[in-house]
């Protein structure tokens, strides 16, 4: 198996940003609080046990630090928005047992798909990158 190396810090493309999993940054309250609104419902977590956060977040870890797995090694990021008090979605990489690659990806309900956009790379071939915005509600009208 392929251990990955944890980034020093934030990866980010100007809308979301790509961090570690991490108990001190309220990451194991925001999946506790996404079970109780049972948002997890849909599996907008992908490959995710319904298990308390603090579980979630020491598995998410122990991977990142080249622990045995239970299953199969998943690095794990979790997806941020700023203004957003929590993380919106996570990232996850994992070695198959051909060597290759395969990435998940999940993200709450606040977001929505709004465009696929396909690409040709004669290097890799087909290719399609998705864009997905934030679903908020219009604010509310004074009467």
């Amino acid at each position: 198996m392929t251990i990955l190396k944890a980034p020093a810090g934030t990866l980010a493309d100007g809308v979301v940003e790509l961090r570690l999993p991490s108990p001190d940054a309220d990451d194991i309250a925001t999946i506790n609080q996404y079970v109780q609104d049972e948002q997890l419902d849909g599996a907008w977590l992908p490959d995710v046990p319904l298990v308390t956060g603090e579980r979630l977040v020491k598995d998410w870890l122990h991977c990142w630090k080249g622990g045995p797995s239970r299953d199969r090694a998943t690095f794990t990021f979790v997806v941020t928005v700023p203004g957003e008090p929590r993380f919106v979605g996570v990232v996850g990489v994992a070695e198959r047992d051909d060597g290759a690659f395969e990435m998940s990806y999940g993200t709450a309900p606040g977001f929505v798909l709004a465009e696929t956009l396909p690409r040709s790379d004669p290097a890799v071939g087909e290719t399609a990158q998705l864009r997905y915005i934030m679903d908020r509600p219009a604010a509310a009208k004074s009467p």
